[in-house]
């Protein structure tokens, strides 16, 4: 089950992702990452995007997955500036990346539901 936000839930998550807890696990996922100019890094369940921006300052190239089409335009939005980001709709158990190319991957706050079908 693929889940999906409209573009008022987008805009809800985008502030939410811009409080104080969620900065504070994206500064220690980009510590613990230690980017190094030009290093690509899939950032996996990129909702708006902000991590990317960060990674994009820090220097890396950054591919940003996510299977919803309304986070996957406000993350666009967000780094529109940065020419080493790209965004890619898709899902973790399918990445849109060619096995290899990564330096590094990351995944801050994915949500994913099993299949809830009853047998």
């Amino acid at each position: 089950m693929a889940l999906e936000f409209d573009e008022a839930t987008a805009r809800f998550l985008d502030r939410a992702y811009d409080g104080r807890d969620i900065r504070a696990r994206r500064r220690a996922n980009l510590d613990a990452l230690n980017p190094k100019a030009g290093e690509l890094i899939v950032d996996i369940g990129c909702g708006a995007g902000h991590l990317d921006e960060e990674l994009a300052r820090a220097g890396a190239r950054v591919i940003g997955v996510d299977p919803s089409p309304a986070m996957l335009d406000t993350a666009r939005r967000r780094c529109a500036g940065f020419e080493t980001v790209a965004f890619r709709a898709g899902a973790a158990d399918a990445l849109p990346v060619e096995d290899g190319v990564a330096d590094g991957a990351v995944s801050i706050t994915l949500i994913s539901f099993d299949d809830m079908a009853t047998n």
